[in-house]
């Protein structure tokens, strides 16, 4: 085989390497473009459901809400005036005072509780 014939062989050798090493570099992009593709699609997703979650918690954070839903599902209703406890502390007296007040108050609230049958 003379020498051109070898360069010959030798280039085309190289030749098929690179297309070869050409082709796998484009499948490669191609996957990675795909993934690309897929990533924006669930960030855009993630996206908007991040901004429904948020309006629905803003709307569930509404005081009439939180209203309806206490009287609806947990049957809380408000108390009447006469049931309303108002406690006034002159400067003197702390935190020590007040939770015995505090205390007294529940124990009394417990009693009534128990003498209408457990109901509220």
């Amino acid at each position: 085989m003379s020498r051109s014939s070898m360069l010959n062989v030798l280039l085309a050798i190289a030749l098929l390497v690179s297309a070869l090493a050409l082709v796998t570099t484009q499948y490669r992009a191609r996957k990675a473009f795909v993934a690309l593709e897929i990533a924006r699609g669930q960030a855009e997703d993630l996206a908007a459901r991040q901004r429904r979650l948020e309006s629905d918690l803003a709307s569930a954070a509404q005081p009439a809400m939180i209203d309806k839903k206490a009287r609806r599902i947990l049957g809380m209703e408000s108390l009447p005036a006469e049931r309303t406890l108002y406690l006034t502390l002159r400067a003197g007296e702390g935190a020590a005072r007040l939770a015995e007040l505090d205390a007294g108050r529940l124990h009394e609230a417990a009693r009534g509780r128990a003498g209408e049958g457990g109901r509220r």
